[in-house]
Parts: C-alpha cells; structure tokens; sequence
C-alpha cells in the first residue's frame, strides 16, 4: 500500500493529540479575592486561576511528546504554580507539626531593616550584568548605610570548592580570553591575581601548578580544549563549574570580619579591562592621530 496507489484528499496525519487540559472554573469574586489575597502581585496570583496566562513563556504552541511529558514533570508558570503548593505542604508538614509549631512564612520573612552585611559580585564579568547587580544592591543599602562586600566573582567561584589541587577560576573574557584567577583548593590561598589573559598565556602556570588541577567557570571549557592532555589535569562535570549564591555570601562574610566591607556608595565595578565601547573609541582617535600625523608629513 502507498500513497500513490491509494490518493487522499487530504495531506496524512504526521502526529497525535493525546491530551487536553481542563481550565478551572473561577468565579470573579474568587479571583478578585486572589488578589487581594496577593496584594494584587501577579507573581504571586495562583497560576490555576488565570483565564488568560500572560506569565509563561512558552505560550500556547504546538508540542511534542517529549515536550509533553517534559511539561507534566512541573509547571512553566512564573506565578504560584502547582510545585509551590507541594512545596508549601512539605515546609509545614515539617514545621508546624506537635507543640512547637514555627510558621513556615515567618522563617523566611525578611526586610533590608534585618540585613547588616550585603555581598555581590564586583568583577571581573558581563560589564551589564555587574552594573545591574551592584545598583541593586545599592539601591537596597544606601536608605541605612548597610555595608557592603564587592566580592570577586573569580575567588567566589573558588570557595564554592573544595579538596586538595589547585582550581583555576575562567570566565569567558571573548578576544580570546578568559577572566582567571587560580586558588589553592585546600586553603583558598591565592595563587594568581584577577586579571584578563589569553588562554595561552596560562602555560606556565598550568604546567607547574600542584597538581590536580581544576577549571571550573564558563570559560573552563576553553581551557580544557587547550590543557585536558597535560598531566594531572582532571575535568570538572559541566553542572559542577557554575558558581554558588552561597560561596558569594561566605566570601562577603569573610571580607566583612577582615574589615573589607565598605559603604553603598563605594562599591564599583571591578571590569579588569575597557569595555567594548571604550575599546572601540581609543583604536577610533589612535587611528584618526596617526592620519593627522601622516596628513602633517605629507605637507611637509
């Protein structure tokens, strides 16, 4: 049988819908209760009362099986989603249970009044990304003067591991280069500063490092593609380079108890080099100066 001997009329099914879902049904005065109840913040509005969802981003697209099955395993919504209640239930079955019952809300309640330490990453990085993250940071600290710990996002990466080696720390600078710095994995003790180098230029050290040796960070991948031959280097697992909300606030702590910590006011951005627009306005005027300058020899 083929498709030429028994022509249709209509092009032949490529895929199969196996699964509608069901919209609750919401009254008006249920979800103006809602949202109220959330203070009329659409983060927190419960994802099952939407009529009409304008948080998720996946949309209402055609997918596959996998997708599907993908989906089922959680809820793409930004808002209060089915996982949120599970987890709700969890925290207070473990929590407000017997006679000493701590309410799960009142763990986690928290105003900047309660902090007396903030620590952010300073540099080097995504130049955006720095300066979005320490104006907030700002903006939470300047009202009471909190101090603050501009940590390094390299040495951040390193106290996120531990063990015996040494741990090289690679952002991807682009250029060719990499954001490094390089710890010991035992102590945490330095062992090259901050800086923007090219991944070759980190020969020497790689070969006479102790060894094991370790890169993690986004531009790991660039340094094993040039060193996973030499020996004593070992691969750190793709999932395990990242770096840890929690190894920023241990470095932050023990900047504050050095006595590093400073005011809003003086965080800045650690960059390491120019940023592409300064880069692109000095190669501009040496270019124009050495026109001038030609110019100048052609009238004499």
């Amino acid at each position: 049988m083929n498709h030429e001997e028994y022509p249709l009329n209509v092009a032949t099914p490529r895929s199969f819908t196996y699964v509608t879902r069901d919209i609750p049904r919401v009254t008006a005065a249920q979800r103006e209760r809602a949202l109220k109840a959330t203070h009329y913040n659409e983060f927190a509005f419960p994802a099952g009362m939407l009529t009409v969802d304008m948080l998720s981003d996946s949309g209402t697209t055609a997918m596959t099986d996998v997708q599907w099955s993908a989906m089922f395993l959680g809820d793409e919504s930004y808002g209060r989603n089915k996982g949120y209640y599970v987890l709700l239930d969890a925290l207070r079955d473990c929590f407000e249970r017997g006679n000493d019952q701590k309410h799960v809300i009142d763990l986690v309640r928290m105003t900047c009044k309660d902090i007396d330490l903030f620590g952010v990453n300073a540099g080097p990085g995504s130049f955006t990304g720095l300066r979005i993250g320490l104006a907030a940071v700002k903006g939470l600290a300047f009202p009471r003067e909190t101090l603050c710990a501009p940590v390094s996002t390299l040495e951040a990466l390193a106290a996120a591991h531990t063990g015996e080696g040494t741990v090289l720390c690679a952002l991807d600078a682009r250029r060719a280069q990499v954001y490094s710095a390089a710890f010991d994995l035992a102590t945490h003790a330095r062992l090259l500063d901050d800086d923007a180098r090219a991944v070759a230029d980190l020969a020497q050290f790689v070969e006479n490092c102790k060894k094991p040796l370790f890169f993690v960070g986004d531009g790991a991948s660039l340094c094993y593609n040039k060193y996973s031959n030499v020996p004593g280097v070992l691969c750190v697992p793709p999932a395990l380079r990242g770096g840890r909300a929690a190894a920023v606030a241990l470095v932050a702590k023990q900047m504050a108890e050095r006595g590093e910590a400073v005011l809003p006011e003086a965080l800045l951005p650690d960059y390491h080099r120019l940023s592409q627009a300064e880069r692109e306005r000095a190669e501009r005027l040496a270019a124009e100066a050495a026109q001038n300058v030609k110019t100048d020899n052609g009238k004499d």
